[in-house]
């Protein structure tokens, strides 16, 4: 099923920037990656600006989170790992320390030169921290689903709670979800048990079956 992705505003002052590293945005991140996490998601399926190399990344590594400062978070740590040894350049030493080691060579001329550069731009992507998510005006906030709590679990939403019961149970997800939106999330138990007791054999039978719980 597709969905579309709700693109988020980007202030001037951003403009062409990528949201995770602050690199130019030659494209954009769909979140969730994938269609199937959408039922999971805390907030609406988001778009936002991306440059390439994040891109890749979360794509290499099937990023995948129900919320996107999580998401965000996998990527810097999948970041960092890619660029450790620009970093530890930082780690290792101090700007002025570079300047005055005592390197020979072209080749290491050309390291002290270009290291702390390297350094800086590295750690300036992982410090980057996008700006506020805001949609047509609104706060991410705005579009948080209500949490939602079933036999001493939780879950980010009551939709979750429908997709990983009827993958327990087996149960057609649009069965579950149509006869707890008749009955109420308070009685998700006896939408459960209805739907286990009377089975969707055919999809055209779901009004009908439906239609029985009460």
């Amino acid at each position: 099923m597709m969905t579309d992705h709700a693109a988020i505003d980007v202030p001037f002052s951003f403009r062409h920037q990528c949201w995770f590293c602050a690199e130019p945005s030659k494209q954009s991140l769909d979140f969730p990656l994938h269609d199937d996490e959408i039922s999971l998601c805390e907030h609406i399926p988001l778009q936002l600006p991306c440059c390439p190399e994040c891109l890749s990344i979360a794509k290499q590594h099937k990023l995948s989170a129900t919320h996107i400062d999580t998401f965000r978070a996998k990527l810097k740590k999948a970041l960092a790992l890619r660029y450790k040894k620009h970093l530890d350049i930082g780690n290792n030493w101090t700007k002025e320390e570079l300047a005055q080691s005592e390197f020979n060579g072209k080749a290491f001329e050309g390291f002290k030169k270009s290291a702390w550069m390297m350094f800086e731009i590295a750690q300036g992507r992982m410090e980057f921290q996008g700006w506020p998510i805001i949609v047509n005006g609104l706060e991410i906030s705005a579009f948080a689903q209500p949490s939602f709590s079933f036999d001493g679990e939780e879950f980010p939403h009551l939709e979750a709670a429908v997709q990983e019961y009827a993958k327990r149970f087996q149960i057609n997800p649009a069965y579950l979800s149509a006869v707890v939106d008749k009955i109420g999330s308070t009685r998700f138990s006896a939408a459960i048990r209805h739907c286990r007791i009377n089975p969707l054999d055919e999809p055209e039978d779901l009004a009908l079956l439906v239609s029985l719980v009460n």
